[in-house]
């Protein structure tokens, strides 16, 4: 019972040196060293490669640099070692949807709703996509369900719900 309560409650060596490499990137990438970042958390990939929140990181921090395809890839291999994180699914569909790739955006917004109801960013990206490919009504639900969640986060955001909703009912 000993033994299994202390490999209950220990960090594995592994998960210990893949919290280490995300704490250096972390400070390489404050500093401005954004490569030593990444060698950092490339290092620690290929040591440990079943840790998915490094591929998440790397990731996050390759959606910095607006290497979009990398860092899809890299949120892909996240989602593959362990789906349903919201914070990975939202930040894939920003990728997806800066590169076009709106229907892949869509699931993961709404999947990360679904998951995390109160994610207020994946409602205004939703309404962000919907209103692009011109479907008002849509736009208009996921920025109100935005503005409830957070009134003062998204400036104007108010004004252009009225707009958006002007347009809608010109074109009924």
């Amino acid at each position: 019972a000993t033994e299994a309560k202390t490999q209950s409650t220990t960090t594995t060596p592994s998960r210990r040196s893949a919290q280490d490499a995300v704490e250096r990137s972390d400070v390489l990438e404050a500093r401005g060293d954004v490569d030593g970042a990444l060698a950092v958390l490339t290092e620690a990939i290929d040591a440990t490669p079943n840790e998915p929140w490094l591929f998440a990181r790397r990731g996050f921090v390759l959606r910095s640099r607006e290497e979009w395809a990398k860092a899809i890839t890299d949120f892909d291999a996240a989602l593959a070692l362990k789906p349903n994180v919201p914070s990975t699914l939202f930040f894939r569909g920003t990728c997806l949807a800066t590169v076009g790739d709106f229907d892949r955006a869509i699931s993961d917004f709404e999947n990360c709703i679904r998951l995390q109801p109160d994610a207020a960013d994946a409602y205004w990206e939703l309404g962000t996509i919907h209103g692009f490919r011109g479907d008002l009504a849509r736009a208009i639900a996921a920025y109100d369900k935005a503005f409830d969640l957070d009134p003062t986060k998204y400036p104007g955001l108010e004004d252009q719900l009225i707009t958006l909703r002007r347009k809608l009912q010109a074109s009924v």
